[in-house]
Formats: C-alpha cells, sequence, structure tokens
C-alpha cells in the first residue's frame, strides 16, 4: 500500500464499501466522487483483493486517462487500458492490427497474473475477444539453453497470427536469418533475437528496432498470439463449407459467392482481413468478462448505458445494410455482445457503481447506496501530476 492507498483506506465509507462486498451485498452504488477518487478507490481496492478488478467506462478517453491516474498514485503499471478493436466484415487487402495487438497484451497479463487493473470502455468490452484457453495453449515460452525444432517453430508462429518478414520492424513479426531468429512478442515493447545452435537456443537478446543491434540478455521470452482469432485455413474452410450449406433466404447465392470467394482465398494461402465476421464458427462467445473474476466497477453508469445503447443502434444499421447486400446473413455478424446481454453478465457478478452525483436514470436495483464527501481543489484542476508535486514532502 502507498500513501493515496492507505488514506483512502482510513475512511469510514471505505470500510463501509468492504462489508459490502464482503457480505455480498451487491450492487453497490458510490456516490459523491470525482474522477481522481475513481481512481483512488479502484487502487485501493485492488490492493486489498486477490483477483484484478475490471474498471468501465462510456469512453475510451475516461478509461484512458483513469488508467493514467491509478498508475501515476501507484508509481508504476498497475492498470492496463483495454482498448476497443475495428471489426472489418467486408473483403480489405489488409487492416491495422495495433489496437488487437494492444488487446492482446492486455489478456496475456491477465492469464500471466501481471495486471491489477484492466480499463476499458464499454465498447471494447462488448467485442468479442481470443477464449482463455485458446490464448493460453497458443503462448510458447522460450528459454536460453533450451531447444525447439525451427521448423516447428515457424509453423506455430505463423499459425498465432504472427508475418513472417525480412527485417522485423513492428509488433506480431519474425525473421529468419539462418541460425538467428528475431521475433517481436505483441506484449513486449521490444523485439528478441535468438541465436540458435541446431535446435538448441544459444542466448536470447532484446535489440533495437531501429539500429537492429542487440542491447540486453534475457533468460526465456513468452511469446503470446497475435491474432484474437487463431485458425488453421483447412479447418476454417471446413466451418464456412458447413455454414454455407445451411443458408437460406432470397440472397442465398449472392451470399455463397462471397463464402466461395474466402475459401479460394484460403486455399491459395492467402490471410482474410474480414474473418471477423467468421468469430462465431470458429469460437464460444467470449468478452473481457471471461478474463476478469473479481470485481466490476462500473464509472458514471448512466453515461455507459447511453454510449452501449448508441453502439448497438449503430451496429444494427450496419448490419442491416450488410444483410440487404448479401454480405453478411444471420449466424455471421462477428459475437459483439449486446448491452442487455452485458447487464444479464453485470447481474451474476459483484459490482460497483461510481458516480459523482447519483442521478436517477440507473434503474439498477441498488443493495447498498454509499454516498462519499469527496472534493476536488479548483487549484489542482485534476492533474494527477500536479497532484503528486503537491504531495511530494508527505509521499516521499
Amino acid at each position: 500500500m502507498n500513501f493515496f492507498a492507505d488514506t483512502f483506506a482510513e475512511l469510514q465509507d471505505w470500510k463501509q464499501l468492504c462489508n459490502a462486498l464482503s457480505d455480498n451485498e451487491v450492487p453497490v452504488c458510490v456516490t459523491g466522487i470525482s474522477a481522481v477518487h475513481k481512481a483512488q478507490l479502484a487502487y485501493t481496492l485492488a490492493q486489498s483483493q486477490e483477483q484484478p478488478v475490471l474498471l468501465l467506462t462510456g469512453s475510451e478517453a475516461d478509461a484512458i486517462k483513469l488508467c493514467a491516474d491509478i498508475n501515476a498514485m501507484a508509481g508504476e503499471q498497475l492498470a492496463l487500458h483495454y482498448p476497443s478493436k475495428e471489426l472489418l466484415f467486408t473483403a480489405a487487402e489488409s487492416k491495422s492490427t495495433e489496437y488487437e495487438h494492444e488487446r492482446l497484451h492486455v489478456l496475456s497479463a491477465l492469464c500471466q497474473g501481471d495486471v491489477r487493473i484492466v480499463a476499458a470502455g464499454i465498447e471494447a468490452a462488448l467485442q468479442p475477444t481470443i477464449p482463455q484457453q485458446a490464448l493460453q495453449e497458443a503462448c510458447i515460452t522460450l528459454q536460453s539453453g533450451g531447444s525447439v525444432d525451427l521448423q516447428e517453430l515457424t509453423t506455430h508462429l505463423i499459425a498465432a497470427g504472427y508475418s513472417r518478414c525480412e527485417n522485423v520492424e513492428g509488433k506480431g513479426q519474425f525473421a529468419i536469418r539462418g541460425s538467428i531468429v528475431d521475433i517481436f512478442p505483441v506484449q513486449r515493447t521490444t523485439p528478441v533475437r535468438m541465436e540458435f545452435w541446431g535446435d538448441d537456443i544459444d542466448v536470447i537478446m532484446e535489440f533495437d528496432v531501429e539500429t537492429q543491434r542487440r542491447t540486453e540478455e534475457i533468460t526465456e521470452v513468452t511469446i503470446s498470439p497475435a491474432s484474437e482469432l487463431l485458425y488453421l485455413p483447412e479447418e476454417l474452410i471446413s466451418e464456412i463449407q458447413a455454414f454455407s450449406a445451411k443458408v437460406r433466404g432470397k440472397r442465398t447465392q449472392q451470399i455463397r459467392d462471397g463464402l466461395s470467394h474466402d475459401i479460394q482465398r484460403l486455399e491459395a494461402g492467402l490471410s482474410l482481413a474480414n474473418a471477423d465476421k467468421y468469430y462465431t464458427l470458429l469460437y464460444p462467445r467470449t468478452t473481457l468478462t471471461d478474463y476478469v473474476q473479481g470485481t466490476v466497477l462500473l464509472s458514471e453508469y448512466a453515461d455507459i448505458a447511453k454510449h452501449a445503447q448508441a453502439l448497438d443502434a449503430q451496429r444494427r444499421e450496419d448490419l442491416e445494410i450488410l444483410f440487404e447486400d448479401g454480405v453478411l446473413c444471420r449466424g455471421l455478424d462477428g459475437g459483439v455482445l449486446e448491452f442487455s446481454d452485458f447487464q444479464a453478465i453485470l447481474a451474476s457478478r459483484s459490482c460497483v457503481y461510481l458516480s459523482q452525483f447519483l442521478q436517477g436514470t440507473e434503474r439498477v436495483p441498488f443493495r447498498k447506496i454509499i454516498s462519499i464527501e469527496a472534493q476536488q481543489t479548483a487549484t489542482w484542476g485534476g492533474e494527477i501530476r500536479l497532484l503528486l508535486e503537491d504531495l511530494q514532502e508527505y509521499t516521499a
């Protein structure tokens, strides 16, 4: 614990919240707190619980700011931001994978117990992701002094979503030059270079992408998958063919032609940028909430609901257009959760609703309401950096 967690833990209101959680008096509402106090509460809660805490907001910007405030208080990267990503259902040559890699970084950290708080906007929380078992099976740990067949490693990396290239320049890439293998795991900030002697790993080094020079030796590296949708081409082809045979309706031929085009690309060894539409054929529906079993904090639930309902409406409109164009059909919709389904998930979880003002529009059957009198001084302006400077003499 540190200054921020220690001082918050002394509040009588905090003790009421702890009692409510231990007695399973949930959902509970904590009102009267601003954004920075929400960060302080989340930080204190994460320090007092074994399970990671999930912090949900309406917008991505709010999640990013809360995450930054928590880490500033902790003095370390205690919280990670789980971003939303673009779901692509139409044909395209390629798509951006930056946010997908960030999501996999967070999910890998949850599996390995390396993160205490995950902050996410509601859009990210509604989007499907790779099931935990599939993620863990796709991870591989390589150690200096260990052995691995280079061909098997190459096959594993490609199956895990990595792209082979001449020189590694970004996350999700790998390169092989003789007995040297460069890999940029999605959960790392630097790539690694392994030198082999036969099938034995002689040394593992971090290296700089710009200069390609080695920097620091490490003993082992864990490589997480680079895609949230992993499949063997022959398996996906089989699934698409089985689905195509069941398609019915006035646009049957148009839909089957599109499915046949994707099959041809897979048979030619090409990737599918629009593979998101096949999520429901490959995986049971999985979201971020399946990875985080601890307390769920919801910041300004009215705002979360407003954003979620707008997302639902936009998604229905987009799907209707894709259905009309014969690009998608029932059963191929990407597996995104409706907000009503998400609310059903929350009903079975230990939830704490955080709000500055209780507006009466939450429509949540709170079992307990805790009102905290918290003030945010105008001179501070809400920037945690300035607050830390003011409190330096007390926290040193």
